[in-house]
């Protein structure tokens, strides 16, 4: 991926802490309150350096440092600290020691902020970081860089190299293609690069994008883009066009004038026969097990205690997602279940808050996952190693390094991530096999967030991944966040049409989160009617899931009205079109899907009529599904 840190020693004055003395902290503006609580102390940074530290007993008490920063317009900037925590206890919705970046306006109106995640509890150093989502506007007037703990907490944290550098993305964010691990047979094949322009001024005519490659003839061949969007570049080659074996496909953004502007690459292979996987992807993006379509039912879960697993099985779960890494006798227990194992590896990161004891340096990450993989790895419950919840795009890098790595010595499974940053998609594309993004509107936002979100994701993956999309099986009033006020769990209603909203989408899988709000996690009993709603939701798309897993060519949909989330999908000559109201009121409408058809059955919910050509009208109540079967006229 073609991204560069560039570093302004300047910005953050006395990031470092090694200026001042007590109270006194150059650079940095503290009120009279803060000053109670915030100080430079010897020793307490960084490989026992200088450091700022934040010590406080009184829960009342809430200030912080902060400084105002010099950025430019139109880039885009990475804030990073070192934060450790000794015992900070939190108030209700607190998070807990972390640092900002703000900016606003010339009226004092907040523009926009970035924040890293942060640290609670005792723990050792860790870094945290995070970068901008946009690049900075035109109105910004003012920006500023802090540190905080938050307001109601207590304890000891220090903080130390609090930086803020310029993110900065060339324009082709890296080559990719359509095929699973970038091997393939026969068929044609989509090559693709992100491409990061401006898109206010954005003009196709200003920009040469080819595409070189080896051909079957053993000549080097050139070929012109196929389409240039200020979202991805990209051509289109029949595999039976190129030259056996490996070779690097190379794409050359110039200008009109012909200066190359930028080049990426990406080592393909056209083989006889694709590698022997026990999982895979295959080109409907659907997972292959053990040489069938799967389509993955499960949800996150904290334990896997075995009244958990036993209660879990009875439903119509077919995998499941533990936060921690399994033990062998776990996955033992999961397999005699008939439940698969979504290997959690997401926090093994040297100076991550919640790293495992003694992983400090990437051979540490290294020997404690060839720990784990003497046995999961070769496990019969084993779907795919799980590298990153919502982790920062300046993980990337150690995500997509994590990925060759484990394809290397463990080719028979995919990398899976749950990404929460979706506008930001297309810079995590090296990073994992499959994606997910978490969609979680209720009751805060509209419940269509679930279809639209998850079609933003499909496009920000190009159409080329695999989603495993995670709806929200949860209240946020059991979380520590502000979304905890007046919220409540979605109902079973809300659920479902979450669940089908996305596959409507674009999803190729469900893993909800989460399962330790539905059941109990020491029992395995049933938490209010929350467990009974999952299952019968889940229970229809498990149904449904020969549908979802068909192999045709799906007919295209013409038209539809914003109000309704519309995909079809075929198998020999059964089509079937699914159809989402995703409005919170009954929906009248009309939409048209490029199919023939000689008769049509409505299989799940209602309120979808075909009368005929192609041509279908609705009176769905709200936030209906109807699912219809049609018989191709041939």
């Amino acid at each position: 991926m073609s991204i560069v840190f560039v570093l302004f020693a300047a910005v953050v004055v006395n990031g470092d802490f090694e200026n001042g003395a007590g109270s006194d902290i150059p650079g940095w503006n503290l009120s009279k309150t803060a000053q109670k609580m915030w100080r430079i102390e010897p020793g307490a940074g960084l490989n026992g350096n200088r450091g700022l530290v934040w010590e406080n007993s009184d829960p009342k008490l809430y200030a912080y440092p902060k400084q105002e920063v010099k950025l430019e317009f139109e880039k885009r900037y990475r804030i990073q600290a070192q934060i450790t925590t000794k015992v900070v206890k939190e108030g209700a919705g607190s998070h807990g020691a972390g640092v900002f970046l703000e900016w606003y306006d010339s009226e004092g109106k907040c523009l926009g902020s970035c924040y890293p995640p942060r640290v609670r509890g005792t723990t050792d150093w860790a870094n945290v970081e995070n970068v901008m989502k946009v690049p900075l506007p035109e109105n910004a007037a003012r920006c500023y860089v802090g540190a905080f703990v938050h307001r109601g907490c207590t304890g000891y944290a220090a903080f130390d190299e609090i930086t803020v550098t310029e993110y900065k993305v060339k324009p082709l964010g890296g080559l990719f293609s359509s095929v699973y691990r970038d091997v393939a047979v026969d068929g044609r094949v989509k090559f693709f690069s992100p491409f990061f322009v401006p898109t206010n001024s954005f003009n196709a005519s200003n920009w040469n994008v080819s595409f070189k490659y080896r051909a079957a003839d053993g000549s080097q061949k050139t070929l012109p883009a196929g389409s240039i969007t200020p979202s991805f570049v990209s051509c289109e080659i029949d595999v039976a066009e190129l030259a056996m074996g490996r070779q690097n496909i190379v794409c050359s953004a110039a200008s009109a004038d012909g200066k190359i502007k930028d080049e990426a690459s990406l080592s393909f292979e056209r083989a006889s026969e694709l590698p022997k996987r026990k999982v895979y992807v295959d080109a409907k993006r659907r997972v292959i097990v053990d040489g069938k379509p799967f389509f993955p039912l499960g949800l996150f879960s904290s334990v896997l205690r075995p009244p958990v697993v036993d209660a879990y099985s009875k439903g119509p779960f077919n995998c499941i997602l533990p936060y921690h890494s399994p033990t062998e006798k776990q996955m033992d227990n999961c397999h005699a279940h008939g439940i698969k194992v979504i290997y959690a590896l997401n926090k093994t990161y040297a100076g991550w808050r919640a790293a495992p004891k003694g992983v400090k340096t990437e051979a540490d990450e290294i020997k404690w996952i060839e720990g784990r993989m003497k046995y999961a790895k070769s496990h019969p419950a084993m779907l795919a190693w799980y590298l990153a919840d919502e982790l920062a795009v300046s993980y990337v890098p150690r995500l997509a390094k994590r990925t060759a790595w484990l394809a290397s010595v463990d080719p028979d499974h995919p990398t899976f991530a749950c990404y929460n940053r979706i506008d930001q998609l297309r810079e995590y594309l090296p990073s994992v096999d499959v994606f997910s993004t978490d969609i979680y509107p209720v009751p805060h936002k509209p419940l269509r967030e679930c279809a639209d979100m998850t079609a933003v994701t499909y496009n920000n993956l190009f159409g080329s991944r695999s989603m495993w999309q995670t709806p929200q099986i949860f209240s946020w009033g059991n979380t520590r966040t502000t979304l905890a006020k007046n919220s409540r769990f979605p109902t079973r209603n809300e659920m479902r049409s979450m669940c089908w909203q996305m596959i409507a989408g674009g999803a190729n899988g469900i893993i909800g989160y989460c399962l330790h709000q539905i059941m109990d996690r020491y029992t395995g009993e049933s938490i209010k009617s929350y467990w009974h709603d999952a299952c019968a939701v889940f229970e229809d798309l498990k149904k449904f899931s020969p549908v979802f897993l068909s192999g045709g060519e799906e007919p295209k949909v013409l038209e539809a009205p914003r109000s309704l989330a519309v995909r079809t999908f075929r198998e020999g000559s059964d089509i079937w079109v699914l159809v989402c109201n995703l409005e919170d009121a009954v929906t009248k409408a009309a939409f048209s899907v490029d199919v023939s058809a000689i008769g049509a059955e409505v299989v799940y919910g209602g309120g979808v009529s075909y009368s005929g050509k192609g041509e279908f009208k609705t009176d769905m109540l709200p936030y209906d599904v109807c699912l219809i079967n049609l018989k191709e006229d041939r």
